[in-house]
């Protein structure tokens, strides 16, 4: 017993278990914890609760259509800026990388170069093999690039046999030796086009990004390496200054 001023309190008593149960409505309580839109069910009139479910309906069906809305959004960009041969980015998507990386040279001071890469021979690829096979050959080069690049590093397909590699935190020579190795690795395997097989070569240039270019600056000035390895056999990748 608590004692409060001068008169003794009894303390509250506890109701017991058949009591709880004799106090508890099921019908009531379960209603009670139904709720639509926040709002207790057992607050709403029929009709404002016929009303209540509809709108929730029309909303969960818009629901579905944004998401869906959303994906399409999403397969379109991706179609946008993708090469649907393939699958590296396309000329568009490439130059908008280009752009990036060269506000990232000049702000950082950081090293970056690019690559040209040519397929050689593309006219006796399409004559021997038809335009499908040129087609394997675009995808071997392609598939074999982006396969042997690092993740930070950018694949685009340029035009029709030619594409372009950003290279990232990479100076000229950096870039040279790993455009030498994706030339062997290209011309030293199959590609395989029904019952056919042949092999195919690149011919490419690089070059340092430098301040103050433009991406088409840079792209013209890797280009015209790789020209120059076109005109040298012998060394079928230059790198320009």
């Amino acid at each position: 017993m608590k004692i409060t001023g001068n008169r003794p309190v009894a303390p509250p008593r506890r109701a017991t278990a058949s009591e709880n149960v004799a106090r508890t409505d099921p019908v009531s309580s379960s209603r009670d914890t139904i709720t639509i839109a926040g709002i207790p069910r057992s607050e709403l009139t029929p009709r404002v609760m016929q009303a209540l479910t509809q709108l929730i309906d029309e909303v969960n069906v818009l629901r579905s259509e944004l998401a869906t809305a959303n994906q399409r959004i999403g397969e379109l960009s991706t179609l946008a800026f993708t090469d649907p041969l393939t699958g590296v980015h396309n000329r568009r998507a490439f130059v908008g990388e280009l752009d990036r990386t060269l506000a990232m040279v000049e702000r950082h001071d950081q090293p970056a170069s690019i690559a040209y890469f040519d397929l050689d021979d593309m006219k006796s690829i399409n004559d021997g093999f038809g335009h499908a096979g040129g087609d394997a050959a675009i995808t071997h080069v392609a598939t074999t690039i982006k396969e042997n690049v690092r993740a930070t590093d950018v694949v685009g397909r340029l035009g029709g046999d030619e594409f372009g590699v950003i290279f990232a935190y990479a100076d000229r020579d950096s870039a040279l030796g790993k455009v030498q190795e994706i030339q062997s690795l290209i011309s030293d395997a199959d590609v395989r086009f029904g019952d056919k097989t042949f092999r195919v070569s690149v011919t490419a240039g690089v070059a340092p990004l430098q301040k103050g270019e433009t991406p088409e600056t840079a792209l013209n000035v890797a280009d015209a390496a790789m020209y120059v390895g076109k005109a040298n056999k012998k060394t079928p990748v230059a790198k320009a200054s």
